[in-house]
């Protein structure tokens, strides 16, 4: 039966001695060309602590068995699991390297997480989890049993391959929402960087927002004391949340419809894909016909924040009135006629890019 304990990291984990380190000013000193290059770690929260992957000479070279080691960094408490043989910045023993003969990836991630959770609490700038240090600090992690001290790495294993297929299942769920099979499909194709660089050649004319939409309003104001708790959401300046402010009921409140664009006091333009209600603080612009899709739509508030950026404030408002004043530019394929099959070829790209940039975090 697994038993969760305390337990003193250096009673679970092994101090890897002899770890050479090497300074970056010597690097280039040291570089064999045409050598095999492996990661360069530093102390660093992004990328796993990789800095560069290098090839320099073999006495600066660590871990060439291929073990799996955490290096817990003390200034900033980053934690990055090597596989590799690997160099590593030096940083007068700053960072530590731990290992055992049975961590494997998967047990490491768990072990991770749980000297995380201890860094999260315990430790700041000011308190810096120097080696001493380190090795006294207490983690939570699952034992065999009772009696027993030894881990149970069956456990972390199967615990963060329990995690890998819920969040595997979970961004399928999130790509398929978005219309893609596989994270394959977020790729940029030959096709798409054709469109990239039509982009940069194809013309575009000057449109006013009061020829592009038939309705051009003012939200209706109704106070936080008079709203009734229901399901529509209502919205009002401001950027957090995109302005959202409250899910009411009253039957007084306009609802405004799906596919549509506001834009608040500040000249803040977001696409509300949804119904929706607002106060006065924030102008509603959608066409009473429909005739524009959500790509379009998100195109147009990229232009229009654009247009609008840093010429509304708390003393400068943005009122329906103004949007008559606003012109923005979209491509054409003749004159005043909108291309918007260029458009929604062209939406779909920067969206593969987001998603990609997005799962390649994950």
């Amino acid at each position: 039966m697994t038993i969760f304990k305390e337990k003193k990291l250096s009673d679970v984990l092994n101090w890897i001695p002899n770890i050479k380190r090497i300074k970056p000013i010597d690097i280039k000193r040291y570089t064999v060309e045409q050598g095999e290059k492996y990661p360069f770690y530093g102390q660093q929260l992004i990328n796993n602590g990789v800095v560069d992957y290098i090839s320099v000479d073999e006495r600066f070279l660590n871990n060439k068995e291929k073990n799996v080691y955490l290096l817990i960094a003390s200034n900033n408490h980053s934690i990055s699991i090597v596989t590799t043989p690997f160099y590593i910045k030096e940083d007068h023993a700053a960072t530590s390297t731990l290992g055992h003969p049975r961590v494997t990836v998967k047990s490491a991630l768990y072990i991770k997480g749980s000297i995380q959770k201890v860094f999260d609490t315990s430790f700041d700038y000011n308190a810096k989890a120097l080696q001493g240090i380190l090795q006294n600090t207490k983690v939570t992690l699952p034992c065999s049993d009772e009696d027993s001290n030894e881990l149970d790495w069956k456990y972390m294993e199967l615990y963060v391959d329990e995690l890998k297929n819920k969040n595997i299942k979970q961004i399928k769920k999130f790509l398929s929402d978005k219309g893609y099979e596989g994270v394959e499909n977020t790729n940029l194709k030959e096709e798409d960087y054709a469109i990239l660089e039509k982009n940069k050649k194809i013309q575009f004319q000057s449109f006013g927002l009061g020829d592009l939409f038939d309705t051009i309003k003012r939200g209706k104001r109704i106070k936080s004391l008079d709203r009734i708790e229901g399901e529509l959401p209502f919205f009002t300046a401001g950027v957090e949340g995109m302005g959202f402010s409250d899910y009411i009921g009253n039957e007084e409140a306009e609802v405004f419809p799906q596919n549509s664009l506001t834009i608040d006091m500040f000249g803040n333009t977001y696409y509300r894909g949804y119904k929706y209600g607002a106060d006065d603080h924030v102008t509603i612009l959608y066409h009473s016909n429909n005739i524009y899709s959500k790509r379009v739509l998100q195109y147009m508030q990229t232009q229009i924040n654009h247009t609008l950026h840093n010429k509304f404030s708390y003393s400068r408002n943005f009122y329906p009135s103004d949007a008559y004043d606003v012109e923005i530019k979209l491509p054409i394929i003749k004159k005043d006629v909108i291309d918007f099959v260029f458009i929604e070829n062209y939406m779909i790209i920067i969206e593969k890019k987001i998603l990609n940039t997005l799962l390649n975090k994950i």
